[in-house]
C-alpha cells in the first residue's frame, strides 16, 4: 500500500501541474504538531490540502455572536441555513449549518479537534450553535481531498473547530445589538476559565455561552418588503407580446382574500368586508390564476407576519480535562451540553378557490343570498387567506449532549498514539400550536341551521355527538375563538438521535529519507448512528394542512480504517527548497450500502524561498444518511408554474426517503500556489483551483425543476407529478434520488498582509492589516438524463428552483491598530447575478417573449456591504476591551429576487443597518 501511494505521488510530480500551500495563518503553539489538513504529526511537513483558517481574533474583530456567522461570511461557503433563511420552517428553527461550495450542508463534515460531533439533524448535520465560540482557538476549513484523511461525508470538505484546551486564566464577554428598525435585538454573555492542577500534571478548561435573539419583523417592516415583489405568470402569454413570467412589484392575489373571495361563476370577484357585507374585488393588470399587478389585496400576502429572521435562544457549555498519569500516558475527557430553542410563525391557512359554500349556509349574508338567487346558483367556490385563524406558532428545541473519554501518549521518541470513546445524544422536539386540521375544516364551514334554528355543522345533523363547531368565513375576523379552538390542534414530533464512536490513531516515523523523516498515521473508527422519531396521531394520517411529520426508525453502522503517509524527497537542495509527497487511503464499510474506498495523493514543492506549489487528487464518498433512507412522507406546499395548463398555484408536495439509494462518489482535484515573497515581509497570497465531480449525487430536485423537466420531455420525472381535475397538478413528490452528476469548479484566493506604519512614519507604532478572501465559481453543474444546468452565477432563489452560487464573492478586511485602539473595516461584495438560469430574459442570448421560459428581467443586482468595528483596551495590561460594531453601514437594501421572500436571504442581508456594543476581558 505504501508503495502504491508513493508511486501515485511520484506520477503526479512527473505529470506536473500547479501546486499551492495552505492559506492558514500563523503558527499556534501546541505540544503535538498536527499538520493542518492532515492526520500526520511531524515538524517541517506541509500537507498538500488547501486550508483556510479563521482565528479567534477574526471573530472578535467582526463582533459576531457565533462561529456559524463567521464561517458563512467566507466566500467558499453558501449560508443556506441560518435564522434568516429558515423563517418558514418548523424544524431546526434558527440552526446554522456549514455548506461548502454550495454542494449542500450534508457534504461538509464538521469536526471538533478532529473528532465528530453527534448530529443534531436526521441528515447528519451539526448545528454550529451548539459550540461556544469563546473556547474556539481557530476554525480550519479543509476544502479538498478530505475523505481519506478525515472520514466519509467530507465530499465538499471539512470544517474543523480547534478548541483552546490549554487556556489558562479567565476571560469573558457581554454584548448586545439591535437593528436600526428596532428589531433583531440580541444579547450575549460568555465566560471561560482554565487552570492547571496536581503540580502541572493536569489541566482543565470550562466555558459557557448564552445568546438570545428576539428576531426581526416581517417583510412589511422594511421599505423594500412593502413593494410586494413577486414572480407572476403572464395570463395573456404569448399573444400580448409580454414574456411568460414577469417579476413585478405590487403583486396581489387573485384567488383568495382575507375576508373571502368568490373565484368562479357569475359571482366571481365578490369579496367581503369585515362585517360580511359583499363588495367588489378590484382586479388589476395581468390577473391570472394566482397573482395580479395592482388591484385589491395590499398586505394580504404570504409574507405577512413571517419573521425576516427568527427568534432564537441558545446556551452551550464545554469542558475539557486531561491528566498526565505517567510521563508517557495522558488521560483526557470532554463533556459538552447545549440547548437551542427557535421560534417561528407558520404560514397562514391558504385556500385558493377550494372552499365550496352551499346556498343554505347559515352564515351567508342576506345580500349575497339574494345575489345567488338572482344568478340562479346554488353554490359557489371561495378562496380565503385565513389570517384570523391565527399564525401557527412553531417552536423547536435541540438539546445536545456529547461526552468522550480517551488516552494518548508516547510509545517512544518516534511514535505516539491516541484512542477514545465518544457518546452523543440529541433529544430533539418540535411543536406547532394552531395548525389547521383539514377534516375539521371541511365540516366546519359547511354550516346550516337545525330544526331549532341553531347554527350547527351539517355533519352534526347526522351525528349530534361529532363535536363539530361551525365557522363563519365571511369577512376578516369572522372566525370565533370557539371555532378556532376546534379547527386547530398541536402538531409535534420528537427525535432521539444517538451516536457512539470508538476510534484509535497511531502516528510516527517508520523510516527516513535523505531529506528527513517520513511520517505515518494509521487508525480505525467504528461509529453507529441511530434515530428514533415519533409524532402526533393527526400527523401520522396526514391530517394537518401542512407538515405532518412521520415516525422514523433507522440505524447506520460504519467501520473505517485508514493510513496516511508523508515522505520528504527534497530539503535545501539544488533542485529546490523542499518537496514532500503525501498519500492516504481509507476503507469504509456501511451497514446500509456496503463498502467503499477513498484515497488521496498529493505533493508540495518549494522551488525557492517564498514560493510553494501544491496539488492533490482524491476520491471522496458520502453514503445516504438516515433521513435520505428512512424518512416517511412529509407534506407541505409550494408555489409552481405549470406550462401545460398555463396555471400558477400553490401545490402540495410530498418529501420522502429512498432505501435504494447508493453512496455518492466524488473525484476531487486541487492545485494552487502560495507566495510569501522575501522582499515583502508579512505578505502572503494564495490561489487554489478546485474541481469536485460527484457521481450519483443524492438530492431532491426542486418542485419547479421537476415540472419543467417533465414538461420538456424528460418522462422519467413525470412519475413524481400527480394531476387531478382539469389536469391541474395536485401533488409533487420530492423523492431522494441518485442524480447523474453534480460538478463544481472554481478558484479560491486569499491575500494577507501585515504592514508596520513605521515604514512610512518612523515614529508610529501602528500596524495596518489587509486580508482578502475570494472565490470564483467557474461552474456548479447538475446533470440528469435531460441535460445539464449550470447554476454558477445564479443569485436568485425562485420558489421551487434549486439554489446557485454567485459567479464570484469578495470578502475583505482592513484593520488599523495603534496601541490600545483598533479600527476594522470589513467589506463583502456579491456581483450582479442571474435570477434563474433556466429562464431567459431580455439581457440573455436567444431571448424571445414567445419562449415558455421567458421572463421580463432575469438579472439580480449586485450588493456591496460595509461593516465597521472598533476596539479600545484599557487597564495596565490592556486586558479589558470595549468594542462596537456597525453592520451594513450604508443600510444597503437587498436586491429584488422574489421567491419565498422578496429577495434571496441566503446571500443578501435582510436586516439592514444594525449596531452592537460590548465588553471583553481576560485575566
Amino acid at each position: 500500500m505504501k508503495a502504491a501511494i508513493l508511486a501515485g505521488g511520484a506520477l503526479l510530480c512527473v505529470q506536473g501541474g500547479a501546486w499551492a500551500q495552505d492559506s492558514a495563518g500563523g503558527e499556534v503553539p501546541v505540544t503535538d504538531i498536527i499538520v493542518t489538513g492532515s492526520r500526520l504529526a511531524t515538524r517541517g511537513f506541509s500537507a498538500p490540502t488547501p486550508v483556510t483558517t479563521l482565528a479567534a481574533d477574526d471573530l472578535a474583530k467582526r463582533g459576531l455572536s457565533g462561529i456559524g456567522q463567521a464561517v458563512n461570511e467566507l466566500p467558499a461557503f453558501r449560508p443556506s441555513t441560518t435564522p434568516a433563511t429558515n423563517q418558514l420552517g418548523s424544524q431546526q428553527i434558527g440552526a446554522v449549518f456549514a455548506d461548502l461550495r454550495g454542494l449542500g450542508a450534508a457534504r461538509t463534515l464538521v469536526l471538533i479537534d478532529g473528532r465528530r460531533h453527534v448530529p443534531t439533524t436526521l441528515t447528519g448535520q451539526v448545528d454550529l450553535n451548539v459550540i461556544p465560540s469563546i473556547l474556539i482557538q481557530r476554525a480550519e476549513v479543509v476544502t479538498g481531498g478530505a475523505s481519506a484523511a478525515y472520514g466519509s461525508d467530507a465530499v465538499a470538505g471539512v470544517l474543523n473547530l480547534i478548541m483552546d484546551t490549554r487556556f489558562t486564566g479567565v476571560k469573558g464577554e457581554v454584548s448586545s445589538g439591535i437593528s436600526e428598525q428596532g428589531d433583531n435585538a440580541e444579547y450575549k454573555a460568555s465566560i471561560a476559565g482554565g487552570m492547571s492542577f496536581a503540580d502541572g500534571r493536569g489541566h482543565i478548561i470550562v466555558g459557557g455561552e448564552y445568546v438570545k435573539n428576539r428576531g426581526a419583523g416581517d417583510a412589511y417592516s422594511r421599505s423594500w418588503g412593502q413593494k410586494e415583489w413577486q414572480q407572476i405568470r403572464n395570463p395573456g402569454w404569448p399573444s400580448n407580446g409580454l414574456p411568460n413570467r414577469i417579476l413585478a412589484s405590487n403583486a396581489h392575489f387573485t384567488s383568495l382574500a382575507e375576508g373571502g373571495l368568490i373565484t368562479a361563476g357569475p359571482l366571481k370577484g365578490t369579496t367581503f368586508l369585515s362585517d360580511g357585507t359583499p363588495t367588489q374585488f378590484v382586479y388589476g393588470d395581468l390577473a391570472g390564476t394566482q397573482y395580479q399587478v395592482g388591484g385589491s389585496g395590499y398586505g394580504e400576502t404570504f409574507l405577512k407576519g413571517i419573521y425576516l429572521s427568527v427568534p432564537l435562544e441558545r446556551y452551550s457549555a464545554f469542558t475539557h480535562a486531561e491528566f498526565d498519569a505517567t510521563d508517557s500516558l495522558t488521560l483526557f475527557g470532554e463533556l459538552s451540553y447545549s440547548k437551542s430553542t427557535g421560534y417561528s410563525h407558520g404560514p397562514q391557512p391558504r385556500d385558493q378557490g377550494t372552499i365550496t359554500i352551499q346556498r343554505d349556509n347559515a352564515y351567508l349574508p342576506d345580500a349575497l343570498a339574494a345575489m345567488m338567487d338572482q344568478a340562479g346558483v346554488t353554490s359557489f367556490t371561495m378562496g380565503r387567506l385565513s389570517t384570523d385563524l391565527g399564525f401557527p406558532q412553531a417552536k423547536s428545541v435541540t438539546p445536545a449532549l456529547r461526552a468522550l473519554g480517551g488516552l494518548k501518549g508516547q510509545i517512544n521518541s518516534n511514535w505516539s498514539y491516541d484512542a477514545y470513546y465518544q457518546y452523543g445524544r440529541v433529544n430533539y422536539r418540535s411543536m406547532i400550536d394552531g395548525v389547521r386540521v383539514e377534516s375539521r375544516w371541511a365540516q366546519s364551514y359547511d354550516a346550516v341551521k337545525n330544526s331549532d334554528g341553531a347554527i350547527v355543522c351539517r355533519s352534526t345533523l347526522a351525528d349530534p355527538a361529532d363535536g363539530c363547531v361551525p365557522v363563519n368565513l365571511f369577512g376578516n375576523g369572522s372566525i370565533s375563538d370557539e371555532a378556532r379552538d376546534y379547527l386547530t390542534d398541536t402538531q409535534w414530533s420528537r427525535r432521539h438521535i444517538t451516536q457512539q464512536v470508538v476510534a484509535a490513531n497511531l502516528r510516527g516515523s517508520p523510516f527516513s529519507t535523505w531529506a528527513g523523516e517520513a511520517s505515518l498515521a494509521i487508525g480505525g473508527e467504528w461509529r453507529r448512528d441511530r434515530v428514533t422519531a415519533t409524532s402526533d396521531a393527526i400527523s401520522q394520517i396526514n391530517g394537518f394542512n401542512y407538515g405532518n411529520p412521520k415516525p422514523i426508525h433507522g440505524r447506520v453502522a460504519v467501520k473505517e480504517a485508514y493510513a496516511e503517509v508523508g515522505v520528504p524527497l527534497l530539503r535545501d537542495s539544488s533542485l529546490g527548497k523542499a518537496l514532500d509527497l503525501n498519500g492516504a487511503i481509507r476503507r469504509t464499510d456501511y451497514s446500509t450500502s456496503g463498502a467503499v474506498t477513498t484515497w488521496k495523493v498529493g505533493a508540495t514543492y518549494t522551488p525557492i524561498a517564498g514560493l510553494r506549489l501544491r496539488a492533490t487528487k482524491s476520491r471522496d464518498i458520502r453514503a445516504p444518511n438516515i433521513s435520505e433512507l428512512f424518512t416517511g412522507s412529509q407534506y407541505g406546499t409550494t408555489q409552481v408554474i405549470d406550462s401545460v395548463t398555463g396555471s400558477q398555484r400553490l401545490t402540495q408536495t410530498e418529501t420522502r426517503g429512498n432505501v435504494d439509494l447508493l453512496p455518492e462518489r466524488a473525484n476531487t482535484f486541487t492545485a494552487g500556489i502560495v507566495l510569501e515573497p522575501v522582499f515583502a515581509p508579512g505578505l502572503r497570497f494564495s490561489a487554489d483551483y478546485y474541481d469536485v465531480n460527484i457521481k450519483g449525487a443524492i438530492a431532491t430536485l426542486g418542485a419547479q425543476t421537476l415540472i419543467d423537466r417533465c414538461n420538456a420531455g424528460a418522462t422519467e420525472f413525470c412519475q413524481y407529478i400527480t394531476r387531478g381535475s382539469g389536469n391541474l397538478i395536485s401533488l409533487i413528490t420530492l423523492a431522494q434520488l441518485n442524480l447523474n452528476r453534480v460538478r463544481t469548479r472554481g478558484i479560491d484566493f486569499e491575500l494577507d498582509y501585515r504592514l508596520p506604519v513605521s515604514r512610512f512614519i518612523s515614529s508610529s507604532d501602528a500596524t495596518l492589516g489587509f486580508r482578502l478572501v475570494a472565490n470564483y465559481a467557474i461552474d456548479l453543474i447538475t446533470t440528469d438524463s435531460s441535460g445539464s444546468i449550470d447554476r454558477a452565477g445564479q443569485t436568485g432563489l425562485a420558489v421551487g428552483a434549486t439554489g446557485g452560487v454567485p459567479r464570484y464573492t469578495l470578502n475583505g478586511t482592513i484593520s488599523y491598530a495603534d496601541g490600545p485602539f483598533t479600527l476594522t473595516t470589513n467589506m463583502r461584495y456579491i456581483p450582479r447575478g442571474i435570477y434563474d438560469v433556466t429562464l431567459v430574459g431580455p439581457q440573455d442570448e436567444g431571448y424571445s417573449p414567445t419562449l415558455s421560459n421567458s421572463i421580463n428581467d432575469n438579472r439580480v443586482a449586485s450588493a456591496f456591504y460595509t461593516n465597521i468595528s472598533f476596539d479600545f483596551a484599557i487597564g495596565e495590561k490592556r486586558n479589558v476591551h470595549f468594542f462596537g460594531v456597525v453592520n451594513n453601514l450604508f443600510d444597503k437594501d437587498p436586491p429584488v429576487a422574489p421567491g419565498t421572500s422578496v429577495t434571496n436571504p441566503v446571500l443578501f442581508d435582510v436586516i439592514g443597518r444594525s449596531y452592537r456594543v460590548g465588553m471583553r476581558f481576560a485575566m
